[in-house]
């Protein structure tokens, strides 16, 4: 575990337990503390580049050297894990809040990190477990921030430690008033697509190994990397990292673009994100995305509002969020 390094006027989270794992009761409202560094490596942006952004032609886009935005998310996700969740008995997390990018992260920056404890609340229907609301922030030396985050995490009560209840009821969605039009292919470029119309990005089948490989590098909890002991654990099974869940969404969208014959624009910032069921090994996943609106963002450039989402085999909505990005310009 690393130090903590807290403001003079915030209480401090207790990283060094010596007898137990930390619970819900450790965190206070205020606590604010160091996440380490993390060195992107020329190595860790190609493999994520080959896996979820993969270049359709030789020759026809340079290879990557900048981490893209979910692999920002992911690094946010090990650093976490590294400097406090693996000393934590944490429950996994709903979703995220709000997600906003800024510098470009480049492969040889080294990463810092910083979280702050904003909230925490006891739930109503689950008693054994709390919810902590935290800002994690991602920074670039004297570039700036990289990217912020706030979402909640589910953290067991110390004195209900034994409770180890599915999140398959925690997060279970409300009821829909109809069913929402079937998604088509995209069949143009992503800047003159039809708002309001939904459109199918193909399909992700989630292999064991698969699962396992993005967990070692980015989300190393045991009920996502061994099946034996996820079948303890909050999902009862091998379950993907929600944010290979995300990275799987946002390869299938660039696919789809690319196909439809154009880059998309950058994503900018995610609100209400959520992983509604857990993707477990050998699931299916169908993902679409809905063009909302078109709005002009704060320098002039245009933007456009979509709802990206997944549903598995069974036609159960495995993950949903909403997002800003920018609209690529027109080629000539």
């Amino acid at each position: 575990m690393i130090e903590p390094r807290a403001q003079a006027s915030a209480p401090a989270l207790p990283l060094e337990s010596s007898a137990d794992m930390l619970h819900f009761e450790d965190f206070a409202a205020g606590a604010e503390f160091g996440l380490g560094s993390h060195r992107v490596s020329a190595e860790e942006v190609a493999w994520f580049a080959a896996e979820f952004a993969p270049v359709p032609e030789a020759g026809t886009i340079s290879a990557a050297t900048s981490a893209s935005p979910w692999q920002l998310s992911a690094i946010l996700m090990r650093v976490n894990y590294d400097a406090w969740m693996n000393g934590v008995a944490a429950r996994g997390a709903p979703g995220v809040d709000d997600l906003r990018w800024g510098a470009t992260v480049q492969a040889g920056d080294t990463l810092s990190g910083r979280a702050t404890v904003l909230a925490t609340r006891r739930s109503r229907s689950r008693p054994a477990i709390g919810f902590v609301t935290f800002r994690f922030e991602l920074m670039i030396g004297a570039r700036g921030l990289a990217l912020s985050q706030t979402n909640s995490v589910m953290i067991a009560r110390r004195d209900c430690r034994d409770e180890q209840t599915s999140l398959t009821r925690a997060l279970k969605p409300g009821p829909r008033e109809m069913d929402p039009p079937s998604p088509v292919a995209l069949d143009r470029p992503w800047r003159d697509v039809c708002l309001g119309s939904p459109f199918a990005l193909g399909t992700t089948r989630f292999e064991p190994a698969a699962i396992v490989a993005f967990a070692r590098r980015y989300d190393p909890q045991p009920f996502h990397l061994d099946e034996t002991a996820a079948r303890t654990g909050p999902f009862g099974a091998l379950a993907a990292s929600g944010w290979h869940t995300a990275a799987s969404w946002g390869r299938a969208f660039l696919a789809a673009c690319r196909g439809a014959g154009g880059e998309p624009g950058p994503f900018l910032a995610v609100s209400d994100l959520k992983w509604l069921r857990p993707v477990y090994a050998g699931d299916t996943v169908a993902w679409s995305v809905t063009p909302l609106e078109r709005c002009t963002g704060t320098n002039g450039e245009e933007a456009m509002i979509v709802r990206g989402a997944g549903t598995n085999q069974d036609g159960v909505t495995v993950y949903e969020f909403c997002a800003r990005t920018k609209v690529p310009p027109r080629l000539p």
